[in-house]
């Protein structure tokens, strides 16, 4: 896995590429449907990208200066679908992917714990 300094975050995310900072507070995974952001481990994911919907989805959440710094240093050059809060994120990703998190919020079903 890369090792970057926070200013060479953002072209790993844009590339989707696995990576951890080089104090290891922000870290990225590909977990095959998504690729995901973390600042400060897998509570606060910052960005989602969806492979099968090509979107990328943002964190509307602020949580410290530091986490406020990683989001903007892991922003990807891209366009952004939309910026939620951290609780809708993390359903994203627990369901792996937007589709899936939207079929199982129609069904009436809770969040995955």
């Amino acid at each position: 896995m890369k090792h970057v300094p926070n200013r060479g975050m953002r072209q790993l995310v844009t590339n989707r590429e696995a990576f951890k900072n080089h104090n290891k507070t922000v870290y990225a995974e590909d977990r095959g449907s998504i690729y995901v952001v973390y600042s400060y481990g897998s509570h606060f994911p910052m960005y989602v990208y969806d492979n099968e919907r090509r979107e990328w989805y943002g964190n509307e959440d602020k949580y410290s200066s530091t986490t406020s710094r990683h989001q903007s240093h892991a922003r990807p050059d891209a366009t952004v679908a939309a910026y939620v809060p951290t609780s809708v994120l993390r359903d994203i990703v627990d369901y792996g992917g937007y589709a899936e998190f939207c079929a199982h919020r129609c069904r009436g079903w809770d969040r995955i714990d």
